[in-house]
């Protein structure tokens, strides 16, 4: 798939070089390349002047000096803080020509020694591989490629850092200097070629992830790309046992070189916070939420880390959807949250998540579909659980992100079902009802025989309350509208319960049960507990409770889902009691 990607990536890549004489590899990737929070410096070689300072902050404006600085900056940095030049990991820049620092460093870390050691490293980074054989083979194809490093070149700058840095001279002439956490960023205005050429020397024996791989074929080196692995001797499971290179997969240096390319191009998108990449014919574009047309090819999710972290990728195909999801409000809640206008007919994709993060999720869904389940964070005051996310996210993930709607239509109804029963049961019936109009609507649309379930309901409520006015013998005609009185009667036991608050867990025991038999005898059990403070003349009341008893059922599974409805909706003894 990764291969895949990266033919896009080229074909992209080449789209842009089109347009303009001027574009390179490079711009392709600076263009939208971020800086960050820091000082950036640009120091006239000759002189040794300032001539341009930029201060960066999330509201910098995109100038040909920001540009500029992109450009060098891109070039000069550590492919990780694993894989430094300074050994002591103070100075964080790759060639001699930049120079980066942690500001707080200033004056602490920084040292005379550790300075003359960083510009003795790239006088000859033969000398600091020395120990690793594969990595100065690298590094010595490379240095013969552009040529060694200009040692009166090094003098010069490392002469400047010593006499304007490490005396902190220079930061006397930085406009309104602050110490903060952000970085310290020194440049020389020498050509960009030769920015690339030291960046190269650097980065080329450092492109895989560990030299101790590489194998040479026919004058070519092959071996494992660092982008997105870590293979060490502390994580041997990402070995292939089994064969006799024992690594999972090895690249020459110039599709290493192009991958790295590739999650240099990604992390532009991650720093707008676009994490959503779907690439395709067309190219490749990055969402912070997801398209409301997709098309066929792939789908990354891409996180920000030391580096791009790919944690979910898939293949997406070009689906027709017939999309239209109906809410109504089937328990008369509407006036209570109108401003919400959730009861509607839903035709856009975002609309629909919007819904179901604010209905379903409390707007914990969101920000937490692509996290693992110990890296989740609620508020304190919501009902829904870390696990019912982690339970429904591959659902969602894959209807919204991929246009998948098979999880979708097999799991929905069983993990709805269960976020609605522990809103319940957490004393949110307002909440769960307004979860259970959405519920109904959806369940219509993925299966066309329950298209009327949620009017059904209305009218079997509608139907038991005349009923239980009547003065002859009614009975209860099917399961559902059986299923539905239990829940009206079970919500008027609770109401004769004493507590000062009435906890819908008291319905706890009821909800887990999946045999009839068993239901009815703990109606018994609770007719028996609060029978006292039950009128002997309560028509409404003894009507509905010997049609229950008396019924009995064409099958003995217990339907959840419409006692809980029947349970939600506005009692229908009390309704009649206030009407009269």
């Amino acid at each position: 798939m990764l291969k895949d990607i990266l033919e896009v990536f080229k074909i992209e890549r080449e789209r842009y070089l089109s347009k303009d004489s001027e574009h390179t590899k490079i711009s392709f990737i600076t263009d939208s390349y971020g800086l960050g929070k820091g000082d950036y410096l640009l120091i006239d070689y000759a002189s040794g002047e300032m001539i341009e300072y930029l201060s960066v902050t999330d509201k910098t404006p995109r100038d040909s000096v920001y540009e500029l600085f992109a450009k060098i900056d891109y070039l000069s940095i550590l492919i990780d803080m694993n894989k430094p030049v300074d050994a002591k990991k103070v100075i964080h820049s790759n060639n001699l020509y930049s120079f980066f620092i942690k500001k707080e460093s200033l004056g602490t870390k920084l040292t005379p020694k550790i300075v003359e050691d960083y510009y003795t490293n790239l006088s000859n980074l033969a000398l600091k591989y020395k120990n690793d054989k594969k990595k100065t083979e690298l590094f010595l194809e490379v240095e013969e490629k552009y040529g060694k490093t200009d040692t009166v070149e090094i003098e010069k700058i490392q002469n400047w850092i010593t006499q304007n840095l490490l005396t902190e001279e220079i930061l006397k002439k930085i406009p309104d200097y602050k110490l903060d956490k952000g970085y310290l960023k020194i440049f020389f205005n020498l050509p960009l070629e030769k920015y690339e050429k030291e960046s190269f020397k650097y980065l080329i024996p450092n492109l895989y992830n560990s030299c101790e791989y590489n194998l040479k074929k026919d004058e070519t080196i092959y071996g494992v790309p660092n982008n997105n692995f870590n293979l060490n001797s502390k994580k041997p499971f990402l070995k292939t046992l089994t064969r006799k290179n024992n690594v999972p997969y090895l690249v020459e240096i110039d599709e290493v070189l192009e991958q790295k390319y590739l999650f240099d191009y990604l992390m532009t998108f991650l720093n707008e916070r676009r994490n959503n990449i779907y690439i395709d014919d067309e190219g490749i574009k990055g969402y912070d939420k997801f398209p409301e047309d997709i098309y066929s090819g792939y789908f990354l999710r891409v996180n920000k880390g030391k580096e791009p972290e790919i944690v979910d990728c898939d293949i997406t195909l070009k689906r027709d959807f017939d999309f239209k999801i109906k809410n109504e409000d089937i328990f008369n809640l509407k006036s209570q949250f109108e401003e919400k206008d959730l009861y509607k007919i839903y035709t856009k994709w975002e609309e629909y998540f919007y819904a179901i993060n604010y209905v379903f999720y409390e707007n914990c869904l969101a920000g937490n579909l692509f996290k693992n389940l110990k890296d989740m964070s609620l508020p304190q005051n919501v009902r829904i659980t870390e696990k019912l996310i982690a339970d429904s996210q591959k659902m969602w993930e894959n209807l919204f992100f991929k246009r998948n709607d098979r999880i979708f239509k097999t799991t929905f109804e069983k993990i709805g079902f269960k976020i609605i029963k522990n809103t319940l049961l957490k004393e949110g019936d307002f909440k769960a009802s307004e979860q259970f109009n959405l519920y109904i609507a959806t369940l219509k649309a993925i299966d066309n025989k329950k298209e009327r379930r949620g009017m059904e309901i209305k009218d079997i409520v509608d139907e038991l309350s005349l009923k239980i006015l009547r003065d002859d013998s009614p009975e209860i005609e099917s399961d559902d509208e059986f299923f539905i009185a239990v829940g009206q009667l079970l919500k008027f036991f609770i109401s004769k319960n004493k507590a000062y608050d009435k906890p819908h867990s008291l319905i706890n025991g009821i909800l887990n049960l999946k045999n009839v038999v068993v239901l009815k005898d703990k109606l018994l059990k609770l007719f028996k507990k609060y029978n006292y403070d039950i009128n002997v003349g309560n028509k409404r009341f003894n009507n509905l409770y010997r049609m229950i008893i008396s019924y009995n059922c064409n099958s003995n599974k217990v339907d959840e889902q419409l006692l809980v409805a029947g349970y939600l909706y506005e009692n229908v003894i009390y309704k009649k009691e206030e009407n009269e």
